[in-house]
């Protein structure tokens, strides 16, 4: 007699397929370099230094310093006020929790 728990699991064999699994890898790494290279030009742009990169790039999209200190403002504001938001909420809720506890 076969006792509970004793039988077989069956198994899952595959295989991947290589040529699959390749253009995965190429894609996946080209992705990976187009990021590099776009983040890399963005601390070029942002940087206020004169490279030759960055002043190529503030050529082709005929940028000046100034936009350029106006964005970062602008960003380093909307990060402000993101932060400003998300602890706030965080600190309510914390708080809220910690009144609903002792009512109960």
């Amino acid at each position: 007699m076969v006792k509970s728990g004793q039988r077989q699991h069956p198994t899952v064999k595959s295989t991947l397929n290589f040529f699959n699994e390749c253009v995965l890898f190429i894609l996946s790494g080209t992705l990976w370099l187009y990021c590099l290279i776009s983040v890399f030009i963005l601390f070029a742009l942002f940087s206020l230094q004169d490279f030759e990169v960055a002043q190529f790039f503030r050529i082709i999209f005929n940028l000046e310093k100034r936009e350029l200190v106006r964005t970062m403002i602008g960003l380093l504001a909307a990060v402000g006020v993101i932060t400003v938001y998300l602890l706030s909420t965080f600190s309510l809720t914390k708080w809220r929790q910690r009144r609903y506890e002792t009512m109960d």
